[in-house]
């Protein structure tokens, strides 16, 4: 009996008539239907494995969902507890807050401090710190605070006895007006060491400027004051003259022929008007050599070097862009003859 191997499944099948009797027919179903199987199997998983990551895919943005809603929920809460809290603290900073409107009578000026004295307030007011101001603004109360500001109303906004700096126009006013004050305390005092040119004064409008030098009684001042081209600034400068220190202003005007008139002009009418005349381009350099020239110690009758008609002051007035100067004789002609500059 002879036998002849499967190459297929691998059993033995018997030979007979030249021909094979396959013994593994049913081995070969069982096998095809078991790689069928395998197939189907290996499909369902490629499907249940892209339902599972679909699965998940849900899951993680369902969860995502939930976690913003939650966040959402959580801010939503914050927020309403701060509404909350403010409109219960605003109800208590009503009920505990007053206004009140002071006069610059009604405090004074201390070391970093406001202070308001309970016999000018009749209620308690801690003092606000209000770095850099001290005792001596006091002095300068009448001419300088009253005059420039005293139309302006001091209301504060006052909390448990504490003034609101925020919530106070007043405070702002006062902060604001501090750093001319001190420069003009300066040169109210001729503090000469302390600063020789005063340009602070570019703060104040025109009419503020008038209505300071107002105090000083000098009608010629007050002519150059009114005259001032608008879109520039009065400079109070300290003027040097042999070991005294005097008041004294630059005054600039714009001419009709484009030039710029720099007028330096002494609260002391006693002293003439010297005048300078450049382009309106070189108004700041020759404003700044002026200035040097007028504060300069070295310079002990600065008027005279101007009256000199030496070539050595020529010169240097030349540099100055010096043109004369006008005495005050009147006012009539002193205003005719300056116009001779500027028409």
């Amino acid at each position: 009996m002879e036998f002849i191997i499967c190459n297929f499944c691998g059993n033995r099948n018997i030979i007979r008539e030249d021909r094979y009797i396959s013994h593994c027919l049913v081995r070969h179903n069982e096998i095809i239907t078991e790689i069928e199987l395998q197939s189907i199997n290996k499909l369902s998983r490629k499907a249940a494995s892209r339902q599972l990551k679909l699965a998940r895919e849900k899951i993680n943005n369902e969860r995502m969902q939930l976690n913003n809603e939650r966040l959402q929920f959580e801010e939503n809460l914050k927020r309403e507890k701060e509404i909350y809290e403010r409109e219960e603290y605003n109800k208590y900073l009503k009920n505990n807050t007053f206004f009140k409107s002071y006069s610059w009578d009604d405090f004074i000026f201390g070391n970093n401090e406001l202070i308001f004295p309970i016999e000018k307030t009749r209620k308690i007011i801690n003092p606000i710190r209000l770095f850099g101001v001290n005792p001596s603004l006091n002095l300068i109360k009448d001419t300088y605070f009253k005059r420039l500001y005293d139309h302006a109303k001091l209301n504060f906004t006052i909390f448990e006895h504490k003034i609101l700096p925020e919530k106070s126009n007043g405070y702002q006013i006062i902060k604001n007006s501090i750093e001319f004050a001190y420069e003009f305390l300066s040169f109210s005092q001729f503090d000469i060491k302390k600063i020789g040119k005063l340009r602070a004064f570019e703060n104040l409008s025109k009419d503020s400027c008038i209505n300071i030098l107002k105090q000083y009684k000098n009608k010629y001042i007050d002519y150059l004051a009114i005259n001032q081209t608008e879109t520039m600034k009065i400079i109070p400068i300290l003027e040097y003259i042999n070991g005294i220190v005097e008041q004294s202003l630059i005054f600039r005007i714009i001419t009709k022929s484009e030039k710029l008139l720099l007028i330096w002009e002494n609260i002391n009418e006693n002293r003439a008007t010297h005048l300078f005349l450049t382009d309106i381009e070189l108004g700041e350099e020759k404003l700044m050599r002026i200035e040097e020239f007028l504060i300069r110690n070295d310079i002990r009758c600065k008027r005279s070097t101007l009256y000199d008609i030496s070539v050595s002051s020529n010169s240097f007035k030349n540099d100055l862009s010096y043109i004369g100067h006008i005495n005050h004789t009147n006012l009539n002609e002193y205003c005719e003859k300056l116009r001779q500059y500027w028409d």
